[in-house]
């Protein structure tokens, strides 16, 4: 039952924050919001930040400078768009780490079912980039510079990609051998 109240307060949090545009409601639900993470609050603020922070920084210098050629700088308009972004990922973070998503699911079985094989995927998917990610400090004596740190992720991206499509043909070729693409028309 709990689980189900934060999910509808989620959802709720996240209407309002689309919806009113006061610079001091947001900043308020951005309160209310750390408030509510309890002894998690600067764990998911800090996650938040550095998930906005290269978006919303660009979108706001990209933003004064084309309004600075017109000669007018909208600051209200900036402080909304980065507090709102600010606020909808942290409400996300909060809602990522109290939510149980198939708990949540429990009266439909399919999806209980598909989030079950997403959080088993995740799952896997961590283990491989953790396993990636020891092979290298295995192999290198010192941290990897800007440019090594680049291959290697483009090197892992292109594992997970290869596993991803061989996969994906194993589960085509089971689906195929039981007549799941013939046509019965």
């Amino acid at each position: 039952m709990a689980n189900r109240l934060y999910a509808i307060a989620y959802l709720l949090a996240v209407l309002a924050a689309t919806l009113w545009h006061s610079v001091w409601i947001l900043l308020a639900g951005l309160v209310l919001t750390a408030l509510a993470c309890g002894r998690d609050a600067r764990r998911i603020v800090t996650r938040a930040l550095g998930a906005t922070a290269f978006f919303s920084g660009l979108a706001s210098l990209v933003w004064v400078f084309l309004s600075a050629r017109q000669g007018d700088v909208p600051v209200e308009g900036i402080a909304r768009l980065n507090m709102r972004v600010l606020l909808l990922t942290m409400l996300g973070q909060l809602a990522a780490s109290r939510l149980d998503i198939v708990a949540l699911l429990d009266g439909s079985p399919p999806l209980r079912t598909l989030a079950v094989l997403v959080r088993a995927q995740v799952g896997v998917f961590r283990r491989l980039l953790s396993d990636y990610r020891l092979a290298v400090r295995s192999r290198t004596c010192r941290r990897p510079g800007l440019r090594d740190s680049q291959r290697i992720s483009a090197a892992a991206g292109a594992g997970f990609l290869r596993r991803a499509q061989h996969e994906a043909a194993e589960l085509t070729m089971g689906l195929q051998s039981r007549g799941v693409f013939d046509d019965q028309g």
